[in-house]
């Protein structure tokens, strides 16, 4: 700052002018912050929290993970749609077999304040891990600890919420549908799939078309899906079953209800 700069600051501030500083006289040059990130990344795994830092890989091998970091969990960049973390081969990690067991919470909190909520699949202890760990294929989750003796490999799936279940209805000629889902998987970061069971358990032949199907976010509209098989219309006589695979848009929510005649059922991505 020069003097005469120094000295006009000093000199307006004692006639209390209103202007307490020199920044008061330059404001409209000064470039604002950055927007801060909202929260620092966060894995929880149980009751058990890690802070996140990003790490990068070779093409079918493993990242360099610190030896002694048992505060932290490395997520393995690029994997999007199964999340990859890394642990150091702490004591403390290496005994997360005995604090977790199958349908524990897992979150993911990222630092734009969204999160990814999970459930715990499996739990391992194998002597050797393998890259296809890092497969893309499927979504969910992926924590694994790489020791020299023996190491562990945690699997976790987004949780199911099955919907209430639908009344009986007492006309005979009601729409009466068991939906079993198979299997939920996303082939691409911008496609989801079912592959469900549909059976006719009422007392008379229905036939189900592309109108009596649907999926719905929460404050989204009812989308309809992109590919059917096998094709419709179908018809289901009393007791017959039909495997379906159904595909739609990625939607832009953290769950969706599934939705074919009157029954729903709700998925957590």
């Amino acid at each position: 700052m020069s003097i005469k700069v120094y000295r006009l600051c000093i000199a307006l501030i004692i006639l209390a002018t209103g202007i307490t500083s020199c920044s008061g006289l330059f404001q409209s040059h000064i470039t604002p912050a950055p927007t801060p990130q909202c929260v620092e990344p966060t894995l929880t795994l149980g009751t058990v929290n890690f802070r996140v830092d990003p790490v990068t890989r070779e093409a079918n091998g493993f990242p360099e993970i610190p030896g002694r970091k048992k505060e932290m969990a490395y997520w393995v960049e690029d994997t999007t749609i199964n999340y990859v973390f890394a642990l150091s081969p702490t004591k403390e990690n290496l005994a997360l077999n005995t604090l977790l067991k199958s349908g524990d919470p897992i979150a993911v909190t990222w630092a734009d304040c969204s999160k990814d909520e999970y459930v715990v699949k499996s739990i391992e202890s194998v002597q050797a891990l393998n890259a296809d760990i890092f497969d893309q294929a499927a979504g969910g989750v992926t924590v694994y600890v790489q020791a020299d003796s023996a190491s562990l490999l945690i699997h976790g799936e987004r949780p199911i919420v099955q919907s209430a279940e639908t009344p009986v209805p007492t006309d005979e000629n009601a729409i009466l549908v068991d939906l079993e889902i198979l299997e939920f998987t996303q082939p691409d970061d911008q496609t989801i799939q079912f592959r469900i069971m549909l059976t006719n358990q009422g007392a008379r032949a229905i036939t189900l078309t592309g109108d009596d199907i649907s999926l719905i976010t929460a404050n989204g509209p009812e989308v309809s899906p992109l590919t059917i098989e096998p094709v419709l219309p179908q018809e289901l006589n009393p007791g017959d079953s039909l495997p379906l695979t159904l595909s739609f848009s990625k939607p832009q929510a953290s769950s969706a209800v599934l939705r074919i005649f009157d029954v729903t059922f709700e998925y957590y991505f």
